[in-house]
Formats: C-alpha cells, structure tokens, sequence
C-alpha cells in the first residue's frame, strides 16, 4: 500500500506561477500539506500558512493566528488581494 507524503512537492509545484513564486520568495525551499491552497470559482485561491513547512521555521504563525492570503484571478494572472492573521 502507497502513503501519500503529506508534504508533496506537488502542493506548491501545482499553484499558478505567481502565487508560486510569491511562496517560494517568502520561505525558500517550501513544502506544503493538502490543505494550504484553497481553491474558490476558479479565480480565488486562499493560502493557509498553518499548512505550509519552511526549513524548520514557524514564521508564519503569531499571537494573532496563522497568515492567510487571499488571491484572486484578474487579466489572466493571480494578485494578492488581502492578507489576514487568522486563529489556528
């Protein structure tokens, strides 16, 4: 019987390019569980940070809660609409 690996490459390799590069801008050599994209209508997509491993280090996570980030779909590319600590 196959076990998946929980933290898949595939998680962040399968997001658009730009969310792509804006993760692996902020963390390096980033690996993700199932759970840290999601995706909404085809033109949204929320990151949840709780999800996502870089190098041993918890940044993404405060007092406040953990980092979401909100991307919506316009001209064809993925921008950054909002940015949110929410609790775990």
């Amino acid at each position: 019987m196959h076990s998946e690996d929980r933290y898949n490459p595939q998680h962040i390799l399968s997001l658009p390019p730009e969310i792509r590069a804006s993760v692996i801008h902020q963390c390096g050599v980033p690996r993700a569980l199932h759970d840290f994209a999601a995706y909404s209508d085809h033109y949204r997509i929320v990151l949840h940070y709780e999800h996502l491993y870089c190098q041993g280090r918890d940044v993404f996570c405060n007092a406040s809660g953990c980092l979401h980030q909100v991307y919506v779909l316009s001209g064809g590319h993925y921008g950054l609409q909002r940015s949110y600590y929410a609790p775990n």
